[in-house]
């Protein structure tokens, strides 16, 4: 289990990582997500945070924000994501707003092709996490990686949907299953 990145960020914001920290402890959790969607943490504060929690924690670090006029460009995203796996972090987050129209996605709710290409030719696809909290978006990427692709930020009401769609039990990815 995994509070999300938000929650992190509120505790950030207030000044309180030692009781995020003791939060995480207390409820005996193993994971942790450092993201800067919502407030914009200075990506060197960033890798120090990750650095401080990969000593016990498996980390999980977003890059990307919520508020497209504040995102950055595609090289800054893509040294980022290399800067927070250096510090500790095992998986890099591509932020994807809960609504799906925000993060890697415009308006419209379409994929930013440029930014997922410059980060799957320099980090192997099982190092990133693809938030798809849209139908569409979870399709697209399962048409695109294979059934295997790490999505997240997807809504709990869609789980039992988008298992059917990674086992091919839908029209939208019958092609795409692995052989076993």
């Amino acid at each position: 289990m995994v509070l999300g990145g938000t929650l992190f960020e509120n505790f950030w914001a207030q000044g309180k990582l030692d009781e995020y920290e003791m939060l995480l402890h207390r409820l005996k959790l193993r994971c942790v997500e450092v993201s800067s969607g919502s407030y914009p943490i200075p990506v060197e504060e960033k890798i120090a945070i990750v650095q401080h929690f990969a000593h016990h924690y498996q980390v999980m670090a977003e890059v990307g924000s919520k508020d497209e006029s504040s995102q950055p460009a595609i090289k800054e995203q893509v040294a980022e994501a290399h800067a927070l796996r250096a510090a500790g972090a095992s998986k890099v987050i591509m932020e994807g707003r809960a609504s799906g129209t925000g993060g890697m996605y415009n308006a419209h709710g379409e994929a930013d092709d440029a930014l997922i290409n410059a980060m799957t030719r320099s980090i192997p696809i099982s190092d990133i996490i693809f938030e798809a909290p849209q139908e569409q978006q979870q399709i697209a990427f399962i048409r695109r990686y294979g059934p295997n692709v790490n999505l997240g930020n997807v809504p709990f009401e869609d789980i039992l949907m988008l298992e059917t769609e990674r086992l091919g039990l839908r029209f939208d990815t019958q092609n795409c299953r692995e052989v076993l």
